[in-house]
């Protein structure tokens, strides 16, 4: 007799504990494997099992928040970074409204007024003012940027998220696809990203800019270049700021003594270009490496939620 694929129905028995049902489903099946895959399952009740779950309605279950996507794992990511297993993350970047939200409550930390990077001139560090976003009220939607790699980390720790791993952002830009950018792989233009183009104010030659002119000279409103979107659904994964990530193989952060996050001068990677790149470097595989205390006009964040196996068993019902 042949195989049956019932993984799903399975799924659903085993995360409600349901023998009848369970019973119920292997009858119906009328597969001879039935009962061995079954098992199976349930001895794979973990995240890698149940990554196949239906995720496409994962906010109404109230799994992801609603300000975020739901992205699954499918492989090993592009780059190499490592495996992926489920996860809510930002549809947007950070913004300057949210962030501050956060200190205001006092569980962040006030973001830069200026740049702060190795051997900046005190020119340089006073023309990057008129570009941190947390200096103009009128940017409240605007990303935040500014803050260097522990504020970052900060504010996803207060609400109970993380930063994303460089397997976990370059999926969500991506979707597990073959593609050099978010939405494919069509050269980057001013309607699908906010990079240095026409308008941008920094010197870049012509033919490096991106295509037509977006109408920003700096940072846009998140969500602005909605054509753009990754295939999961995150918004500006390319341009407006690059994003601040995480190395993959630390664990959870907190309480961790010795690890690279506990070096002062560690290097994180920022990922996916931003609002000075012009058409060259708008792309999902751009990676920067950037010391912890380092702030930039140029450089944001999002954060990710990671799924358990509660949050499956919702999405499973």
């Amino acid at each position: 007799m042949q195989d049956c694929t019932f993984d799903r129905v399975a799924l659903r028995c085993i995360l409600r504990h349901s023998v009848v049902c369970c019973l119920l489903a292997w009858t119906i099946v009328g597969c001879k494997q039935a009962k061995s895959r079954t098992a199976e399952i349930a001895r794979r009740h973990n995240l890698d099992a149940l990554a196949d779950a239906s995720i496409h309605d994962a906010a109404l279950h109230g799994v992801c928040p609603a300000e975020m996507v739901l992205v699954r794992r499918r492989s090993q990511s592009e780059s190499g970074q490592g495996e992926v297993a489920p996860f809510c993350m930002h549809r947007t970047e950070v913004t300057v409204a949210q962030f501050n939200a956060c200190v205001q409550s006092g569980g962040c930390s006030a973001a830069g007024r200026d740049e702060r990077w190795i051997g900046i001139t005190a020119f340089d560090r006073s023309s990057s003012r008129r570009y941190c976003t947390a200096n103009d009220p009128l940017r409240a939607s605007h990303p935040i940027n500014c803050v260097d790699w522990d504020q970052a980390f900060s504010y996803c720790n207060h609400y109970g998220f993380d930063l994303p791993t460089e397997a976990e952002w370059e999926y969500a830009a991506t979707g597990g696809e073959q593609q050099r950018y978010p939405w494919g792989s069509d050269r980057p233009d001013a309607v699908r990203v906010n990079g240095c183009a026409r308008d941008c104010p920094l010197f870049m030659s012509s033919s490096d800019r991106v295509r037509g002119q977006d109408g920003w000279t700096s940072t846009s409103p998140v969500g602005s270049f909605p054509t753009g979107a990754s295939p999961v659904g995150g918004e500006d994964m390319c341009g407006n700021v690059s994003e601040w990530t995480r190395p993959a193989n630390e664990g959870p952060i907190s309480g961790i003594q010795g690890s690279i996050t506990s070096l002062r001068n560690a290097r994180f990677a920022n990922r996916g270009g931003s609002w000075i790149d012009g058409w060259r470097t708008l792309h999902v595989r751009q990676r920067w490496l950037a010391v912890r205390w380092n702030r930039s006009t140029d450089v944001g964040f999002r954060c990710v939620r990671r799924l358990n196996v509660n949050d499956i068993a919702l999405l499973a019902r």
